[in-house]
Order: structure tokens, then sequence, then C-alpha cells
């Protein structure tokens, strides 16, 4: 099975839950669980390497059946030092990113990002969340990042959350199958434990 990298944190996930109901149902089947980037986990499921695969939606390809799973929330986070970070709320607009310098994360397609910043701005990239994370506590960059992932920093005082309520974006989690495949018993009892009905691709 494949899933994406720092996604442990969000209680949203069902993925934990879900292995721990198979171990306790038939200890005796043996897991093999990789956690890495999309590109990695969809390469994996279309050349069979990997049976299933959990993964954020950006745009569907063909080669995979979607079953919808969850949904994550990211925000756009500054650190301490940043400009923005001792501004009060009510001083910054919608469009208030626009004016600062912008992580792409590059494999989070979200056309809904040219909403709140201009493609100009997004003069730094990072491939992974770790790294986006990384650019912002520079406190020289603003970037989306899970908010599950973003909450241990937010509780110390080094990150904040920049206008939430107007500047977020919803990406669906769903589990990935290769299309027109048999299923195996294994990918059926994962599907079940993950409360999917295999008939039921979106």
């Amino acid at each position: 099975m494949g899933v994406i990298d720092n996604t442990i944190s969000d209680p949203a996930s069902p993925l934990v839950a879900a292995l721990r109901a198979i171990n306790e149902q038939s200890p005796k089947v043996r897991f093999q669980l990789q956690a890495t980037q999309l590109d990695e986990v969809e390469r994996g499921v279309v050349e069979g390497r990997l049976a299933a695969g959990i993964v954020p939606v950006y745009q569907k390809r063909e080669e995979f059946d979607y079953y919808t799973l969850y949904d994550e929330r990211s925000e756009v986070y500054c650190a301490v030092g940043h400009p923005l970070f001792a501004m009060a709320d009510a001083e910054m607009g919608g469009s208030v990113l626009k004016d600062h310098e912008c992580i792409n994360h590059r494999y989070a397609i979200h056309r809904d990002k040219l909403n709140f910043a201009h493609y100009d701005s997004f003069s730094a990239s990072a491939t992974q969340v770790e790294a986006v994370a990384l650019l912002i506590k520079t406190g020289r960059f603003v970037g989306f990042l899970p908010q599950h992932y973003a909450a241990p920093w937010v509780a110390r005082g080094e990150f904040r959350a920049v206008r939430p309520d107007l500047i977020n974006i919803v990406t669906p989690f769903n589990l990935i199958l290769r299309h027109n495949t048999v299923r195996s018993p294994l990918v059926k009892a994962f599907a079940q434990a993950l409360g999917v009905d295999l008939k039921a691709s979106v």
C-alpha cells in the first residue's frame, strides 16, 4: 500500500484504524506500507508495485478508480519574523498574500491558489510539505500547509495562519486503485476497513 507522506497527524484519515482492524482480523497478513510523494504513489499503483494508494486528488487520471475517503484543509501560514505575523486580522484582506513572497508547493496544483496570490508572487518552490514548512520558518515566505501538519508550530507560537476564514483550500483524499484490474481479497479487505464501497468509484 502507498500513502502520501506527512498525513499521520490528520485526525480525519482512516488509515491507522484500517490497518489496526486488518491486523486484528487477519494477524498473518504482512503489510508493506510506503509513505512517499504523490507521483511515487501513483507510479507504484500504475506499475503494480503497490496494490492501492491513498492520495490527495488535484486532477483525476484515467489510469485509476477513485474512492472518497476524507478532506484535508490547508491554510496559509507565516512564521515569527514575517511582517504578517504581528498584524491583526482586521488589517488583512483576502488579497493580502499578493504583497508577499509565497511558496509554490509544486505538486499541490490548486487553481484556487491564484485567487489569493499572483503567479509572480511564488518566488520559492518546494516539493514536500516539510520543505514548505522549512521555508515558512525562515520568516521570509508565506505558504499553504495542511492545518493538522502546522498545528504543533501554531501551538508553540512559532507559526500563525493568515486569515484562515478567507484564505483556505480543501483537498479531497481518495483511495486509488488501478483501473480495470481484478481486486484481490486483501484489497477488498483494505477497502472495507477504510469504509469504502468498491462499487462506488467517483
